[in-house]
């Protein structure tokens, strides 16, 4: 990473492209204007320090990017919480909330579990950044890593990660052939008793020299993609926001406790989870 600004935020947006997070304390200052850098952030060639009253003008700046992280939900908590503390208004806290609601809050972490069960079969437990920066880019991380540095780590991993799910989802459904553009002027499409499709009146099928087959097929192979294209619009690359969603609701169940119906906990008792 190419460091443009190593300073606290002067209040500029960041150059273009996803912004890496990592939260630099464990607990949000009680303190309100402390000048001590809470959040550090980083496009893949500039890196800046938040202080706590800057995240949410700093969160209102880049409302439109993607997010990432290494543990994403303990980022969003970190971020959560300096928030509460500087008692910033309430649509800050939304602000906050729509990157997960909209899966523009990517985890590594989750991403990489999620492409090895979709490209290798296997459940794995999560890992560290270190392990993914050697796997994924043949980065040897030292023991001492600057916090540039662990944000540079998590922007390489992450483009290694999204290509990966982006052949994936070619696999899965590949660009189609072109689908011939012809006249429905007098043409209609029918099935035979196999469910083949026919055509009916205009021209035959060596006139228009394709196979009416052919052209549902391709017509279905581009529905497909699009729906898969929509769906990583939606929900990240292979569905990852959905995960980070669950993970952001667990962080909390895991550090305050959550309430179970009775009955409920009585039944989970019995089931071998």
């Amino acid at each position: 990473m190419a460091l443009g600004r190593n300073h606290i935020w002067d209040g500029d947006p960041l150059g273009q492209g996803p912004i890496a997070l990592v939260a630099l304390v464990e607990q949000a200052p009680d303190v309100t204007g402390t000048m001590e850098p809470v959040v550090g952030a980083a496009t893949a060639e500039e890196y800046v320090e938040l202080v706590q009253e800057q995240i949410a003008a700093f969160l209102q700046a880049h409302a439109d990017r993607v997010l990432l992280g290494h543990d994403a939900a303990k980022v969003h908590w970190s971020l959560h919480e300096c928030l509460k503390s500087a008692q910033a208004p309430h649509n800050m806290l939304q602000t906050l909330w729509s990157f997960s609601r909209e899966s523009r809050l990517h985890d590594i972490m989750l991403l990489d579990q999620r492409c090895r069960l979709v490209l290798a079969g296997l459940y794995s437990l999560p890992r560290p950044l270190e392990q993914l920066a050697r796997e994924y880019c043949n980065l040897e991380l030292a023991s001492e890593l600057s916090v540039p540095e662990r944000l540079s780590a998590v922007h390489a991993v992450h483009e290694v990660l999204c290509q990966k799910a982006e052949e994936f989802v070619n696999h899965l459904a590949p660009e189609p052939q072109q689908i011939p553009q012809v006249s429905t002027d007098g043409l209609e499409i029918d099935f035979d008793d196999r469910r083949r499709p026919v055509l009916r009146g205009g021209p035959t099928p060596e006139e228009l020299q394709f196979d009416p087959l052919e052209v549902a097929d391709a017509q279905r192979i581009q529905n497909r993609r699009e729906q898969v294209q929509e769906s990583v619009g939606r929900f990240g690359p292979l569905g990852v926001g959905v995960d980070v969603q669950g993970a952001i609701a667990l962080h909390c169940a895991s550090k305050h406790g959550m309430c179970v119906d009775a009955e409920i906990r009585c039944s989970i008792r019995r089931t071998d989870l």
